[in-house]
């Protein structure tokens, strides 16, 4: 299961069900991230950042958990705009009128109200 998975190269793909079991497996049986990686044909550090991501304190890396977390992470909402304040507006359009850049603006607003 999950042997003989060729590595993807280019682009980042996520990992399979196949090899998220493979992983979870691999884990239980106490086998290291880098030997876990080579089984399934991918780099050590797309199994370890795996492992971090679906993995807390409370409970272990476990396949049916690990599949649904990308998922989750995707639809999350996106934080509101921190513009909402007509206050920081009219600061930031003083700012842009004076010819300040971007990343200046943002230096100043953080200043200013953090």
């Amino acid at each position: 299961m999950g042997y003989g998975v060729a590595m993807q190269t280019g682009s980042y793909r996520h990992l399979s069900a196949e090899e998220r079991e493979t992983l979870s497996l691999g884990l239980t049986q106490g086998q290291s991230l880098r030997t876990i990686a080579q089984i399934l044909g991918r780099t050590p550090s797309l199994v370890s950042r795996e492992v971090a991501r679906n993995t807390t304190q409370a409970h272990p890396y476990r396949t049916c958990t690990a599949k649904s977390h990308p998922t989750t992470r995707a639809h999350h909402p996106q934080r509101p705009r921190k513009l909402l304040d007509p206050w920081l507006w009219q600061d930031m359009r003083r700012y842009l009128a004076e010819g300040c850049s971007p990343e200046q603006i943002a230096g100043r607003l953080r200043r200013a109200y953090s």
